[in-house]
Parts: C-alpha cells; sequence; structure tokens
C-alpha cells in the first residue's frame, strides 16, 4: 500500500496527515505522487504517524526486506555494473589493444578516453610535431589567408 492509498483509506486529508507529521501538504503530495523522496527523518516521522504501516524504507526506495543466506555457494561473486561506453570508443580501443575493462574499472570512460588521446598522440607523434612545425613557419590557412588574425 502507498501513502495515497493510506490516507484516503483512513478518510483524512492531505492538509491533515501533513499537519499531523508537521510538514507542508506540497511537500507530502510530492511523495505521494513519487516526485521527491523524503528525508529520512521525514521518513520515520511518516512511518510513525502512520503506525508502520508505511515503511520509512520503502519512502526512500529502500528494500524493508532483509535476507540472509546460509551457504557459501550461493553468493555471488561481485556485483557488476553496466556502462554505457560508445561504439567508437570501444572499436578505437580495440584497434589500439587497449585493456578496456581494467581501464573503466579503474576511471571509468573517462580513462579509457584520455587513454586512447595518450595511445593516439604516441603513435602519431612525428606528423603532430611536423604539422606543429609547419604552423610555427608559415602559420594557419586562415591567418594566411585573412580570415583570423593571430593574437
Amino acid at each position: 500500500m502507498n501513502l495515497r492509498q493510506w490516507r484516503k483509506q483512513n478518510k483524512l486529508s492531505g492538509q491533515a496527515l501533513a499537519d499531523k507529521i508537521g510538514m507542508s501538504t506540497e511537500a507530502l503530495l510530492a511523495y505521494e505522487r513519487g516526485t521527491r523522496k523524503p528525508r529520512p527523518e521525514i521518513a520515520q516521522r511518516i512511518e510513525a504517524a502512520t503506525n508502520g504501516e508505511i515503511r520509512a524504507t520503502d519512502l526512500l526506495g529502500l528494500s524493508s526486506v532483509s535476507t540472509v543466506c546460509e551457504e557459501p555457494a550461493a553468493f555471488a561473486p561481485e556485483p557488476t555494473v553496466a556502462i554505457t561506453v560508445p561504439e567508437q570508443l570501444l572499436i578505437l580501443a580495440k584497434e589500439y589493444n587497449l585493456d578496456i575493462a581494467s581501464l573503466i574499472t579503474e576511471g571509468g570512460v573517462h580513462r579509457l578516453k584520455q587513454e586512447l588521446k595518450d595511445s593516439f598522440n604516441q603513435r602519431n607523434h612525428a606528423a603532430i610535431n611536423a604539422n606543429r612545425k609547419h604552423i610555427a613557419d608559415h602559420g594557419t590557412f586562415g591567418e594566411r589567408m585573412g580570415v583570423w588574425q593571430n593574437r
């Protein structure tokens, strides 16, 4: 049962329940709609006002069920987390023979992007330096054509 159902079943208005809890009606209605989650102390006050029928853990989105497994073999190894990695990054990482899993574990997608950038710069060091020297000697195309002025 959710908070709104409980309130209606107990024939309380939003204002009456809000007053009983010591909060604004707007905040209570937001908790009922699920557009806001209460702070833990507010969730405890709601639980107390509903005589425990609405649990603070449920309002906070936490599991109120505790499970214990007696068999050690039944425990999962380690929790897994799904991370979305742009396909182009994966293709480039494979091309550069990078250890994708360890890079993401160490620093997420940001770490993978940085490693790709470093690998690219290392592989193309000579071309990058030649381009920098050319620009230093002759300026950029825009500067030569008068589009951008060197400042």
